[in-house]
């Protein structure tokens, strides 16, 4: 939130924290344990998101993707420009060409990212398909 200029007790910096957090809550509560190690996060996200196609994308990183684009949408419109996403990037430290990786994941070719389109470009990430980190290291 600091990086973005965007106070965390706003209603939107509060939804991105509370996304955020929930995102990383859910492993821990399927495996009934209040923290995990790497091993055990992978093995967790492996049965409860990744196996699970869309599905288990969908409802763990959903909210956070769609949070994301709520804060980031300057103009209310629910979709996210070249610009905005730049200063998605910036503000999380992925130092790739902004450009270049916002081209490959505006499959729609309107010149905008929706929450969709994110959502495949997070998957792509988390299935070995791509190196862009978008929700961060």
């Amino acid at each position: 939130m600091r990086n973005l200029n965007e106070d965390e007790t706003s209603p939107r910096g509060r939804a991105v924290y509370d996304a955020y957090t929930q995102m990383w809550d859910y492993p821990a509560s399927k495996s009934g344990r209040n923290s995990l190690n790497a091993d055990e996060f992978a093995a967790v996200a492996d049965a409860e998101i990744i196996s699970q196609g869309d599905a288990g994308f969908s409802r763990v990183l959903r909210p956070t993707i769609r949070a994301v684009v709520d804060l980031l949408d300057s103009d209310g419109e629910g979709r996210v420009s070249p610009e905005e996403f730049k200063r998605w990037l910036d503000a999380v430290g992925v130092t790739a060409d902004s450009d270049a990786v916002f081209g490959d994941i505006d499959t729609h070719g309107n010149g905008y990212l929706s929450v969709d389109e994110l959502m495949a470009a997070v998957r792509g990430y988390h299935l070995g398909r791509s190196d862009v980190p978008l929700l961060g290291r």
